[in-house]
Parts: C-alpha cells; structure tokens; sequence
C-alpha cells in the first residue's frame, strides 16, 4: 500500500474537510467561517496529489496558491511542509526556497515553493493576476472576497487548468456584498437545482455552527473526547462576544456578506430584530387575539411574488404572524388565500399595493372586506419613500420582530438608497430570480397598515372569521401555482 492510500483521513479532518479534500470536480468553490481550517485542508490535498504523482510516476502538475498577502502564503506553505511529514519517502527528497518571479509589466513578486521530486511545485504567492498569466496547473485562490483585483484574479485563474488535469479551487470568508467571489456564489447557488454533473461549480459551505456540530471544538482545543453540549456553547458564545456588531459576527462566522453601502436596511439593522421563535406560517392560537393584526400585500404574478405580511400590535412593538408567498400563482388563488389568512388572523386593516396586476386584486379585497378595512396604496416613488421610512423607523427603534429566515434577509437587504445628482433620493430594487424585493414592500406596507389604521382596534368576529384558513390551502391553491411558506 502506498503511503497516499495508508492516510485515514478521520484522524485529522472533519467531515467538512474531507468533502473538500475528496472533491475532484475542476471547479471548486467553498464560502466559510473564519479559521475553520480550510487553508489547512487544502494544503493536504495538494501535498497528496504531489506525492501520488511522484508514487504513482503521473505526469508533473504543479500548483500555484495565492492569498490577499505573502505572509498568508508563506503560512500555507509551512503547512504543506507540515503534511509532507506524512510521506517519509517523498519528503527527504523535497526542496523548499523562496523565489522572484519577474513579470512582463517590470514588477517583481515574491514566492515561497516546496518542490517534489519529479519536479512539480507548489508555489505561494500574494494575489497578483499577472503573477498567474500564463502559468498551469492546479490554482487555488485563497480568502477570494478580499482580494482587491478578484474579478481579475479569478479570470487569469480560469484558462490555467485547461491543460493536464488541472483544478480550479476558490473559497474565503465572505467580505461586503457584489465582490466577485460574491457574485460566483450567487452563480453557484443558483445551479443547485441542477444535477451535479451539469454544474460549473461543485460549491461547499460551513458557517461556524456547523463546524463547531462536526468537531471543531475537539479539534482545536485536542480533545479525545466529544465535546459536551456546554463546552460547544460556551465557545460559540466567546466567538459572538469578540464580534462588537451582529454584522461582524454574520460575516465572520455565519458566511453573510456584509451590506455594501447605499443598503436601505443594513444587515446589523435587520439580524437584530430576528427572532428565531417566530414561525412563517400562520398559527390560529387564541393568544394571537390578544392585539390587532394588520396584513400588507404585495402583489407579482410570473416573474415577481405576491407576498402577504401578517403583523400583530403588542404593546409598543409589531410581531411577525405569518409571510405568505405565492410565487406564479393564478390571481384566483392568491385572492382567495389572502382572503382566508385575514379572515383566519380577523386582520383590522390591509394595505394592498394597488398598481398595475394589483389593481383588481385590490378591488376585490375591498369588496369582501370594505373601504374601511382595506387600504388600495399605489407605489409611486414619495409613496414608496414613505412607506420605506416608516419600517426602517421599527427597525432603529426595535419595535418590530421578523423572522429569522435567510430569504427574508436577502429580501430586506436588497434595497437600495440611491442620492441622485441633484440630491434627491430614490430607492432601487433590484429584480432577481427570487423576486423584486417583495418581501420589504410587503413588510413595509403591513407597516403602513398598522400605523394607520392603530386606532381601528381588533376586528369585528362576526364580520371576517367566516372561513376557515386552513380551507384555502387544501387542493386548488397548492395544484396551481406554487403556494409556499
């Protein structure tokens, strides 16, 4: 057996580390918390397949590593130096040295290397796309996000592998929103309906919850035991008490981008008035009658959502009942859904979005439910404005609770406040193959629809609570047009 097939990989990695070690598709891409070792794993992976090439007498393939800075790189090649112990029989006969690569522009980058014996090298280097133009291999491109050429990094990396077996790795802890590694993410994210075979990228992920759940707390502190469910927390906790904001912690540890600048709603805004006991879907408990419920409608048809948000007064502060959404649903069943949850929630006033499709959605709300209850709002940009700033109103003063789903964070983040050149302010939200910011304006709206309509009180039982919710979701609005929590 030779010493690459003798290494039992358990021993040293968790199982996040094995998925990418074992991973031979050409394209890699993993989104990660911080010092989860990843870098490490990676060095492994390459030293292995060094060593099986000099075992097995493949043909050479070298690799080239880069990182945001030389100090980086030269760590990841002390770890290759690290695992190379494992191969006694390679190891002796392996060179280490830094190196200068001159490069066609005149400049000059500095480089660390551990060559093998048939000659293939990994090379480390800081993040330079023309430090890579024209080399070959493997390529792996550490802490991407960060990288401050990463469009260009990444498209000198691509043509690399062409040739001889080569494999393109990316990963790194996410940085603000729209970097290039970001926008791979986003690629990759969206190709995982797809069978694996026809996707570009094979993508993994670990947030620091997820690392801690496979071992981490074990691996770092030399545990030859399980971690108790104590020690688990407790460290957790200390990782959240060294970040001094929610955005830092999401971004460090829980793989979100932060919010770049102009986002109407920062992620620290929204993440802290989460609440993970909030359900989605609507719960008909008595104790729910307690305070008066406002529901705001925002209404898409193909492209776009209908979403229905349920807010429920308690005290000074809104809670979340339920978010509805129905995406590609015929007008019927977003109608007659809409209608049951009010009946269900006996809501004291909606705020529906009354422009173009939602017009005659509006109309046969107010028919069912009266002028006085129903409240048609047309988007324009004032009233848009409007409707925007009172929500992020709640949000600073923490007077409203959301659920803690990463759609709706996505969702409440994509707006953006644009200052135009004359010095006006417009808000722009962006259309995805998630929707168009549906979400917020629902929110926003059930917003509207609370704050006008707080002295209307709890509805009347005897005028709503005619039709049970649970009525509208069996059969028809399911079979037709994808109704989903």
């Amino acid at each position: 057996m030779s010493e690459t097939q003798s290494i039992n990989l358990t021993k040293y990695f968790m199982p996040y580390q094995e998925a990418w070690i074992e991973d031979e598709h050409p394209h890699l891409l993993g989104r990660k918390a911080r010092r989860t070792g990843w870098t490490y794993a990676e060095a492994f992976k390459h030293t292995r397949r060094r060593v099986r090439q000099c075992e097995e007498k493949l043909p050479r393939l070298d690799q080239w590593f880069t990182s945001q800075d030389y100090d980086t790189a030269k760590e990841y090649i002390r770890y290759v130096a690290f695992w190379l112990g494992l191969y006694k029989a390679v190891e002796k006969h392996t060179r280490t040295d830094e190196e200068i690569l001159r490069l066609d522009d005149g400049s000059e980058v500095k480089t660390s290397y551990v060559e093998f014996p048939n000659g293939a090298r990994i090379t480390a280097l800081s993040a330079n796309p023309n430090a890579i133009h024209g080399r070959g291999g493997d390529v792996t491109l550490d802490e991407h996000a960060h990288h401050k050429r990463g469009h260009a990094m990444f498209d000198e990396a691509g043509p690399c592998i062409r040739w001889g077996g080569g494999q393109l790795a990316v990963f790194s802890n996410p940085a603000v929103e729209g970097t290039c590694f970001d926008q791979l993410c986003g690629q990759a994210k969206a190709e995982m309906s797809l069978p694996p075979a026809g996707r570009f990228w094979s993508y993994h992920e670990v947030t620091l919850l997820e690392a801690v759940e496979q071992g981490l707390v074990e691996k770092i502190r030399g545990l030859k035991r399980r971690a108790t469910p104590a020690e688990r927390a407790a460290f957790v906790a200390t990782c959240r008490k060294e970040c001094l904001t929610e955005e830092v912690w999401l971004r460090n540890y829980m793989c979100v981008s932060a919010s770049a600048a102009g986002a109407y709603l920062p992620i620290d805004l929204v993440a802290s008035c989460e609440d993970p006991s909030i359900t989605m879907q609507w719960v008909d408990a008595p104790a729910y009658l307690w305070g008066p419920m406002y529901l705001g409608v925002d209404i898409g048809r193909s492209h776009d959502l209908t979403v229905g948000w349920l807010l429920q007064r308690l005290g000074d502060v809104l809670w979340t009942r339920a978010v509805a959404v129905w995406q590609n649903a015929p007008f019927r069943v977003q109608r007659e859904g809409i209608a049951a949850l009010a009946k269900a929630a006996r809501v004291s006033r909606i705020a529906v979005d009354a422009g173009g499709i939602g017009m005659q959605l509006a109309e046969e709300l107010t028919q069912t439910f009266g002028t006085a209850r129903v409240e048609s709002v047309h988007l324009g940009a004032s009233v848009q404005e409007d409707l925007a700033a009172r929500m992020r109103a709640r949000f600073e003063d923490r007077t409203i609770r959301i659920p803690a789903d990463p759609d709706t964070r996505d969702d409440l983040r994509s707006v953006r406040r644009i200052v135009l050149a004359g010095g006006g302010v417009r808000l722009e939200t962006p259309r995805t193959d998630k929707g168009h910011a549906d979400r917020f304006w629902a929110l926003a709206l059930a917003v509207r629809a609370a704050t006008l309509g707080a002295e209307v009180g709890p509805a009347d039982p005897a005028t709503v609570a005619t039709q049970p919710f649970a009525a509208a979701l069996v059969g028809a609005d399911r079979a037709e047009g994808g109704f989903a929590w």
